[in-house]
């Protein structure tokens, strides 16, 4: 799943991921960051079942991950929706119905 991908960005391991140059490769880790938290807000919010498949998967879920995501969405300036409707989702699937 795009978890993964945030782990990478936003986990423990962050700082293992080393661009030296940007530009050369269209690494813009901000937009990934915010585009995959995007998408998780939008399945989550078309199907309760999406919640329930990621707070299974054991392999990259945790709820600490969605709040160090939340923490970067806040301090790249997201808008106050998205940070407020990512965090509402993290809630959701910490307690899956």
């Amino acid at each position: 799943m795009y978890i993964c991908d945030v782990t990478f960005q936003v986990g423990p391991k962050k700082k293992n991921l080393k661009v030296k140059n940007f530009d050369e490769f269209q690494f813009r880790p901000r937009e990934l960051v915010a585009n995959i938290c995007r998408i998780y807000v939008h399945l989550g919010q078309q199907d309760d079942s999406f919640c329930r498949a990621v707070s299974r998967d054991g392999r990259s879920y945790s709820h600490a991950l969605f709040e160090q995501a939340e923490l970067v969405l806040c301090k790249i300036h997201e808008p106050a929706d998205v940070i407020a409707s990512f965090s509402e989702l993290g809630r959701k699937i910490q307690v899956p119905s």
